[in-house]
C-alpha cells in the first residue's frame, strides 16, 4: 500500500529572545529536547517516552511522566512550554485534559508557550501522514530536523488545540500558523 503525505513549507524559528521565569515545566520535552537546550536547569522536560528522554541532552531535569496526569502540585509553574508536542496527541479528550492539566500546576498569572502548527484541511484531504521540516536557531546556533506524524482520526493543529485548550480551561491569547501560540 502507498501512502500519500503532505509536506509543509519549511518552518524557521528563531528561539534567542526567550527568557522565561522558572522553573518551566516542558511538555513532550524529550527527543531533541529545545526547551531544555535554550533554558538549561530552569527546565523540568517531560515526555511519556523513555526513549526520547534518553536522545534528550544533558543540562536539565527530564522526568517520564505522562501529561494528562501531572505528578506535581497545583500551582508550581509560572511557565510552561510545548514545542512540537502537543500535535502528536491526536484525541480530542486527551488534548483537553492535557491542557486541564496544564491549568492546574500552572501558577496565576503564568503562561504557556507553544508552538504547533495549523493543519489545513487542504491539501491533507487524502494524505495518510504529514512532515514539518523545522529550523531553529538557540544562540545563533542553528539545528532543526522534521516532525512526522500520522493523520488517521486526528484533530490536531493549532485551531483543534484551541478548541480544546479552552474546554481545559486554558486562556488563550492567540493563534497561529506555526507558534509561538502564547497561553495564559
Amino acid at each position: 500500500m502507498d501512502l500519500v503525505g503532505y509536506d509543509f513549507p519549511q518552518l524557521e524559528i528563531s528561539l534567542d529572545e526567550y527568557a522565561l521565569p522558572g522553573p518551566v515545566l516542558d511538555i513532550g520535552g524529550g527527543g531533541e529536547g529545545v526547551i531544555g537546550q535554550l533554558l538549561g536547569w530552569d527546565v523540568i522536560a517531560i515526555d511519556h517516552r523513555l526513549d526520547e528522554l534518553l536522545e534528550t541532552p544533558d543540562g536539565h531535569d527530564k522526568v517520564m511522566m505522562d501529561a494528562r496526569r501531572l505528578g506535581f502540585s497545583g500551582q508550581f509553574f509560572p511557565t510552561l512550554t510545548a514545542f512540537f508536542s502537543l500535535m502528536y496527541i491526536p484525541k480530542r479528550e486527551d488534548q483537553i485534559t492535557v491542557f486541564a492539566e496544564a491549568q492546574r500546576v500552572l501558577q496565576p498569572g503564568g503562561s504557556f508557550h507553544l508552538w504547533d502548527v495549523t493543519l489545513p484541511a487542504e491539501p491533507l484531504e487524502g494524505s495518510d501522514y504529514f512532515v514539518v521540516s523545522l529550523r531553529y536557531g538557540i544562540r545563533g546556533k542553528d539545528a532543526g530536523h522534521g516532525l512526522w506524524d500520522a493523520l488517521a482520526g486526528r484533530e490536531a493543529g493549532c485551531s483543534s488545540l484551541h478548541r480544546s485548550g479552552g474546554k481545559g480551561g486554558i486562556d488563550l491569547c492567540s493563534v497561529g500558523y506555526a507558534g509561538p501560540l502564547f497561553l495564559s
